[in-house]
């Protein structure tokens, strides 16, 4: 998140609606922001249309068939 390390978490907070959060608890909302940020920046940066995860996810039901055909 280049660009992102002068941002200031309260006044993103009230950007986005949460004016009261952001009011009662700025401590935990500049730590939910610090905390957004190292996840972010954690993600790699270098992966190919196709290394990127798909955003599907197929629970199986245990001893079902998953074939449905046979």
């Amino acid at each position: 998140m280049s660009g992102t390390h002068d941002l200031d978490p309260q006044g993103l907070a009230r950007a986005f609606g949460l004016d009261r959060l952001a009011n009662d608890y700025p401590d935990d909302v500049a730590r939910a922001a610090a905390f957004a940020k190292s996840l972010a920046e954690s993600l790699p940066r270098n992966l190919s249309a196709a290394e990127e995860p798909a955003h599907v996810f197929r629970a199986d039901i245990p001893g079902a068939n998953p074939d449905p055909a046979s």
